[in-house]
């Protein structure tokens, strides 16, 4: 099982942009421009924007609110 397997033996999961888009439910265009103004995590391989689950987290903590107390 997966689970079993120790993360750093694990394959780096690699989502373009468009899926990335997806699955932090932005418009592409917008993730694209964060991206390339530098204001978000993200790997370019191939001379694309490239995500990994480390990165989108990180993006989904960035832009996190907390309420004031």
């Amino acid at each position: 099982m997966e689970q079993d397997v120790p993360m750093s033996e694990r394959p780096i999961v690699v989502y373009t942009l468009d899926e990335a888009a997806v699955i932090l439910r932005v418009k592409p265009s917008w993730l694209e421009r964060q991206a390339a103004a530098r204001k978000v995590s993200f790997t370019m391989l191939g001379g694309s924007y490239r995500f990994t689950a480390d990165h989108l987290t990180a993006i989904i903590r960035q832009f996190e609110r907390c309420p004031a107390d």
